[in-house]
């Protein structure tokens, strides 16, 4: 019985299946006009679900080719389509798309093949892809058409820019504090760091191994987004090479998730947004945002799905995102996003641009959190006050200028090949900040009293050898290494084992950085030491399906932090088995969603 009952599932499911191909209705492949040359495109699956699928497609170039097309016909409307190796120009009812070159991928050369990815989203039934053309001008009579693999019988999902937006997404809740719980960070740094003795930090004439120094170029730049006087003119989305998509030997699509977390970026924008936004559903939005004097605020990013711009947060989350980018630039290119990730993280530095106002000036903070968490609604809808917030000589913040400083030296590395000038201006305003962090001296939340329920700080002498040392790393000048071993041996918890490493908590950052840029075995024995916490055995805490947590508020971003310290230490050469299978595992189990049975919300 059964047998049987699963048999007819089975059988239902089959001829369910077979009358939805069926039903599909495909119109007949186009006529194009005169001198234009064509090449019908194979087509495959690689995954798909129920909502969504995604699917591979290649073209054997039969000519050398200068700037093309793209025609790709779907058997049902509403098709929501994201692909990266080619660019929307033309979405007909999401059925038919209309699709062109980028700069570096519109030449191609005789015998090689044009291969890209494509996601495709839609409800309702499966659609079919009747066909997909290359499309380009030429003098020869275009090739015979190559047989295309009809697509999937079940589909895979991701956003897409198209000319029909998609219906608004209410974004997602955080509760309203995101401050550490007190007497967790704090609280355990000071009851470790009484009991340790301190050691002595390496001798400024250590020799300093091979590290990311950039060297001047005369590339284009590689962002858009124009903002102050003091920002660089918007530059377009080159690469100095088409970028070469390449497979993870993981069963998750690595490319895929840098493509997804740069639009979770993109979704947090305030400002006036480019041309080239890729949320549809996000606008313009806080376009009067100004300090005190009248100066010009927009920009940055929005926080934890509210609409304050808390640049504490905002400064440290720059840093690690251009850290990942200096070390790991040919991952980027090779998956494409090279030049979005310059855009991104182009953003925020454009506004710490403007939030710098003069020397010894930074605004730290626009809006009040109390009155944004107490109204529900669109960024671009607002209607509340919005006040600014900033430290001063009179009212310092060290903690904050330190990481801002970072941040900048940081995106100065970043752009020095492809805009130098971008860079200047950048490494001009991280030196000015550490000088007014160094001289000035006081947490910014003490000065910042409404930062105080959201972001509380609870030291700000990591930050001033954090900034120190990004400072060295971006000018090679001895001073600033000099610098950032002073700090480095004035507060003991940099030689205890680091708590974690957050918006609050830089110490093992700072060790691992220090490391990189000295060699020294000092700095190696304490990032090893820190690291050894979150390693089975360690003080660190594992749920029963292996993820590594440090407290329960927020606990991915301990241990995805924590993650890419381990995985660049074990590119470094320490302990490489041990800090890649848990630096690994840590990511792998936020991407588990499929294999959990509960959503995971990384904060």
């Amino acid at each position: 019985m059964i047998r049987r009952t699963l048999l007819l599932i089975c059988i239902a499911f089959l001829l369910a299946n077979t009358y939805e191909v069926l039903s599909q209705r495909c119109p007949d492949p186009p006529s194009f006009q005169s001198g234009l040359n064509t090449q019908k495109g194979v087509a495959s699956l690689e995954h798909a679900w129920p909502g969504g699928m995604k699917m591979n497609l290649r073209f054997s170039i039969p000519e050398n080719i200068d700037g093309w097309q793209m025609l790709m016909v779907f058997s049902e409307r509403n098709v929501q389509l994201n692909i990266w190796r080619a660019q929307i120009i033309k979405n007909i009812k999401g059925k038919r798309f209309r699709l062109k070159n980028y700069d570096w991928n519109k030449r191609l050369s005789k015998g090689e093949d044009l291969t890209m990815a494509f996601l495709a989203t839609f409800t309702g039934r499966t659609p079919r892809l009747c066909f997909v053309y290359l499309i380009w001008k030429g003098e020869s009579p275009p090739p015979e058409p190559t047989t295309t693999q009809l697509p999937p019988t079940q589909p895979t999902s991701n956003p897409v820019t198209t000319t029909e937006p998609r219906p608004p997404t209410p974004p997602e809740t955080n509760p309203p504090s995101t401050t550490q719980p007190p007497t967790t960070a704090a609280a355990t740094q000071q009851q470790t760091t009484a009991a340790t003795q301190q050691p002595t930090p390496p001798s400024t004439t250590q020799s300093k191994p091979t590290t990311t120094k950039p060297v001047p170029a005369t590339t284009p730049p590689t962002t858009q987004q124009p903002t102050a006087e003091t920002t660089q003119p918007p530059i377009p989305l080159t690469t100095k090479a088409p970028p070469t998509v390449i497979s993870s030997c993981s069963k998750y699509d690595y490319n895929e998730v840098l493509h997804k977390s740069i639009l979770f970026y993109e979704a947090q924008r305030s400002g006036k947004l480019p041309e080239n936004n890729r949320i549809p559903w996000r606008g313009d939005s806080a376009l009067e945002d100004k300090g005190n004097a009248g100066e010009d605020l927009t920009g940055g990013w929005y926080d934890a799905g509210d609409f304050v711009k808390f640049g504490f947060p905002m400064a440290f989350s720059t840093t690690l995102l251009t850290w990942g980018f200096i070390e790991y630039k040919t991952a980027y290119s090779a998956a494409g996003e090279h030049d979005r990730m310059l855009d991104s993280i182009k953003w925020p530095l454009d506004y710490f641009i403007k939030a710098h106002v003069s020397k010894n000036e930074l605004y730290g903070q626009v809006g009040d959190g109390h009155a944004d968490h107490a109204q529900w609604g669109r960024p671009e809808e607002m209607t509340i006050a919005r006040p600014a917030f900033k430290i001063d000589q009179a009212s310092p913040g060290s903690d904050l200028a330190g990481e801002t400083a970072a941040a900048m030296a940081a995106g100065s590395i970043a752009f020095r090949e492809t805009n130098s000038q971008y860079a200047d201006t950048l490494l001009r305003h991280a030196k000015e900040l550490y000088e007014f962090a160094a001289q000035y001296r006081r947490a910014y939340t003490d000065s910042i009293n409404q930062a105080s329920d959201f972001y509380r700080s609870s030291h700000y002498q990591d930050e001033l050898a954090w900034a120190a040392a990004w400072l060295y790393r971006a000018t090679d000048d001895p001073n600033y290494l000099q610098k950032a071993e002073q700090h480095f041996a004035e507060w003991t918890p940099f030689g205890n084992p680091a708590w974690g490493f957050s918006w609050d908590e830089k110490t093992a950052g700072v060790q691992m950085l220090m490391y990189q840029l000295t060699g020294s075995n000092v700095y190696q024995t304490l990032i090893q030491n820190s690291l050894q916490q979150w390693l089975p055995g360690g003080s660190v805490q594992y749920t029963p399906k292996g993820l590594a947590w440090r407290i329960q508020w927020g606990a991915n971003r301990y241990s995805a932090n924590t993650a890419f310290l381990a995985l660049l230490a074990a590119d470094k050469g320490l302990n490489s088995e041990a800090y890649t299978t848990f630096g690994r595992n840590q990511i792998h189990y936020m991407l588990a969603l499929d294999e959990l049975t509960y959503a995971i919300m990384i904060t």
